[in-house]
């Protein structure tokens, strides 16, 4: 969305011998553990290879306490992406961030780190320059817990030379874009009461007018758009409205496959799996020459650092399992478990949200009894979508439907219905008069969403690269979560490779983040300290 930073900070601008434990301690699926063999050391020499490994989008993975690959495109051009899903100003959501980025410092030798709410260069010199690591950790610590300063940040101040940041900014647009919201804040509580009335009238006619299939479909949109219903609860109610209406799963490729992986889940034995991913590590070991061994041990090495995915290691063992003639039937929930690694992997997470809309629209279509349920429908689905919209929380899918049917969000066509449809069922529909203002105020946090995706495109006219491994032209890019959806799209447009990383943390029980007090324009206490967007 928007980062709170106000303080656009501005600067000037082997040979390898590995001893391997061979000892697996891996995480699947359910959170369930793999645990391997133990007490086998290994030595593996080698030519000279490469401090950094080479970026692949279908192969990166980062330790799973740290995060999780979200989105991953792998596409013709040479240079490639790691975007950051940022919690803004979460404390415990930096740090996991500054973990993150010396994995990727560490493990694919980029150093350039593309910021939000930023332009140009970084001066850190006010940290850097302090005396004492101690002590410039326990400064940056503080200004990390009061929002002032975020993860990326936070790293550079406490590893001097390891990283570049770069903020990718336009100040106009940006200052335009913290505007909007700020001035939204002036009619927030105007814009809740006029929300309220509407969604209590329009539940009195559903009540009435819609099926309850229909109206099944429309609690739970509602509740999941709120925010109330978690993605998968979802999934699985809207896969079994459309067996009821007919509705072919297959229809919709990525929905279809995250479902067949979520079926296949269900049914895995992650105990059993555990065993049988030991025993056959057993035997290989038993039946391998030297030489394999090594190529056993290199493979494990790369799952351990994660260079290789979950899918491709077990594979990569019962594929050996084949070729020295074991019996892979013992291991038929290893197998089990490897399909449904695979079904999932091969998965567009991205599109599932776009054909989550093709789906929910296909269901409906056959609920249908007349224009009237229609227009209704359109009716619920526009509030629901308007509460988000002046939430700040549209999707980028969402903003796409609105855009195209703007028109269809205007205060009138929820007039004109309620004045026609109320008086059948006696229901009884005051609305607050000046309610026709709404239209106003929407088209006014509409410019937000303009604005935001708008920022987007000039992040990446403003991204620096660095040249890494294989000739590449790498980058890391911080933003927001909002911008992750529209930002993939861009990538896959320009044919950027790129992964995007949602950060595993935990906030402590009764933290606030303060990230909407800073966005508002309250004080982080630091102000003169660096200097602001702002003049």
């Amino acid at each position: 969305m928007i980062c709170p930073n106000k303080y656009i900070i501005i600067k000037k601008a082997t040979s390898i011998l590995v001893v391997c434990l061979f000892f697996l301690s891996c995480t699947i699926a359910s959170g369930q553990e793999i645990v391997g063999t133990g007490g086998v050391t290994y030595e593996i020499t080698g030519p000279e290879e490469s401090a950094y490994a080479r970026f692949e989008p279908e192969t990166f993975a980062i330790p799973t306490h740290l995060g999780e690959v979200k989105y991953k495109f792998k596409g013709p051009s040479d240079k490639f992406v790691i975007h950051i899903q940022d919690a803004h100003c979460n404390c415990f959501a930096q740090k996991r961030i500054s973990d993150i980025i010396d994995f990727i410092v560490n493990e694919y030798g980029i150093d350039v780190i593309n910021l939000e709410g930023g332009v140009g260069d970084y001066d850190l010199a006010i940290f850097t320059t302090m005396t004492g690591r101690d002590v410039r950790r326990e400064v940056s610590e503080h200004f990390v817990k009061n929002g002032s300063i975020n993860g990326a940040e936070f790293y550079a101040i406490n590893n001097p030379g390891k990283a570049t940041l770069w903020g990718v900014e336009d100040k106009d647009l940006y200052l335009a874009n913290l505007k909007v919201y700020r001035n939204s804040l002036l009619y927030k509580e105007q814009i809740e009461k006029y929300m309220k009335e509407l969604t209590h009238v329009l539940n009195n006619l559903k009540r009435h007018i819609f099926t309850p299939e229909l109206l099944r479909m429309d609690i739970s949109y509602s509740t999941y758009k709120a925010g109330n219903m978690e993605f998968r609860d979802y999934l699985e109610f809207l896969v079994g409205m459309a067996g009821e209406a007919g509705v072919s799963l297959e229809e919709f490729g990525d929905i279809y496959l995250l479902w067949s992986a979520m079926q296949q889940e269900e049914k895995i034995d992650f105990k059993q799996a555990n065993i049988q991913r030991n025993k056959i590590i057993d035997e290989l070991e038993k039946k391998l020459s030297k030489k394999e061994t090594r190529e056993l041990v290199a493979k494990t090495l790369d799952f351990k650092t994660e260079r290789i995915t979950r899918g491709d290691y077990y594979k990569y063992l019962l594929d050996r399992g084949r070729s020295l003639e074991i019996n892979l039937k013992r291991y038929s929930m290893l197998s089990d478990y490897i399909d449904y690694v695979s079904t999932y992997e091969a998965v567009d997470k991205f599109n599932v949200m776009d054909e989550l809309d093709s789906l929910e629209e296909a269901i409906k279509g056959k609920l249908y009894r007349n224009d009237t349920e229609r227009r209704l429908n359109v009716l619920s689905r526009n509030l629901a979508l308007m509460k988000n919209m002046f939430g700040f929380s549209l999707t980028r899918s969402d903003y796409s439907y609105y855009t195209k049917n703007s028109a269809s969000f205007g205060i009138a066509n929820y007039m004109d219905f309620i004045r026609k449809e109320a008086p059948k069922y006696r229901i009884t529909a005051e609305l607050s008069p000046g309610i026709e203002g709404i239209d106003e105020l929407r088209e006014e946090v509409a410019r937000f969403f303009e604005y935001s995706f708008k920022r987007d495109e000039v992040f990446l006219e403003n991204m620096r690269f660095d040249l890494v491994e294989g000739g590449y032209k790498g980058a890391i890019l911080m933003t927001g979560g909002f911008h992750t959806d529209n930002l993939y799209s861009l990538f896959k447009k320009e044919g950027i490779q790129c992964v995007s990383i949602l950060p595993k943390f935990k906030s402590e029980k009764g933290y606030e983040s303060p990230y909407f007090a800073l966005l508002a324009g309250e004080s982080a206490g630091v102000e003169g300290i660096l200097r602001p967007i702002s003049a």
